[in-house]
């Protein structure tokens, strides 16, 4: 009993210095610009602020996993202890940003964490094409009424379609068997990529059918590629989670950060419906372009490198 009370008097001190050093660690400072009604999908300017005596060359925030809905494009440096970013909200009402972590990149190469307080926001309706409200939160699963008179419905159509499709086999099995054609050669994930990039990059999508349909094609392309060449599962990850394993994973590969940026204003164009440039659009393309045509040269560099070995 004796030997285990300077065992509990020593935790507690440890604890205490522990939950003191947490209180008095310097910390990063987020300020949004005030602005009279933030809307969904506006830009809102937000000031990233270092503790003093710190100074960077660059910074990347952090935001947790539930704080999806928000949007941090760029990080423009002020001078060596303030930056300025673009922060979107994509959807309304009282929302929180942070607690994050800034990570600063300084002028020796280090990267040292700060961590932020939480900043609380009020984000009005942006008022849609044809003056109604519209929110972009995700509407709520609603409970599945007449099961039931459903499951009748969907067991007779079960029915009719075995029936349709019996009787479908039966006419095909009765008609005189023809060649197939041959089969046409799957192209490497590389060239696959290619392909659709540069169809891309002639805008002929986007002046068709606008920066949504544009930014879904071309993040799709770069997410199947990723997807069949690392087998990663690039298609069911959110643009968040794509910008993070791009700046994790591919951070010292060609136009990983443009890359990065493409995705970022591919969540806007997709779910915040927000207007882009053209030249913005292309510009995204090439820089889509430029990371697979680095990839191709990359796979070619490591296959001579290999049959040299061999």
């Amino acid at each position: 009993m004796k030997t285990a009370r300077p065992l509990f008097a020593a935790l507690l001190l440890a604890a205490a210095l522990h939950a003191q050093e947490a209180v008095m660690a310097p910390k990063a400072v987020l300020k949004p610009e005030p602005v009279a009604a933030p809307e969904v999908g506006v830009p809102i300017p937000l000031r990233i602020y270092l503790p003093a005596g710190t100074e960077a060359e660059a910074v990347e925030v952090s935001l947790p996993k539930d704080q999806s809905f928000l949007a941090l494009v760029g990080a423009a440096r002020r001078d060596g202890t303030s930056f300025l970013a673009e922060l979107r909200v994509l959807k309304t009402g009282d929302v929180s940003l942070g607690p994050a972590t800034v990570t600063a990149t300084l002028a020796d190469g280090r990267r040292v964490e700060f961590p932020t307080a939480e900043v609380a926001l009020a984000v009005a309706e942006l008022a849609g094409e044809a003056g109604e409200a519209r929110d972009y939160t995700a509407p709520a699963i609603m409970p599945y009424d007449w099961f039931w008179r459903n499951l009748a419905y969907g067991a007779g159509a079960l029915l009719i379609a075995a029936a349709g499709g019996y009787a479908v086999g039966a006419w095909l099995d009765r008609r005189k068997a023809v060649a197939l054609p041959a089969a046409q050669a799957l192209l490497p994930p590389i060239d696959e990529a290619l392909q659709a990039v540069r169809g891309l990059r002639t805008m002929r999508v986007f002046d068709a059918s606008g920066p949504e349909q544009h930014y879904t094609a071309l993040s799709m392309a770069v997410r199947r590629y990723i997807e069949r060449a690392y087998g990663v599962a690039a298609m069911e990850l959110s643009d968040d989670e794509m910008v993070r394993m791009l700046r994790r994973d591919f951070a010292h590969r060609a136009a990983s950060e443009p890359l990065s940026e493409l995705f970022t204003r591919s969540s806007l164009a997709k779910f915040a419906r927000q207007p882009l440039e053209r030249e913005v659009a292309s510009a995204d393309a090439a820089a889509a372009e430029l990371f697979l045509d680095a990839e191709r040269a990359r796979g070619r560099a490591a296959e001579t490198a290999g049959g040299a070995a061999a």
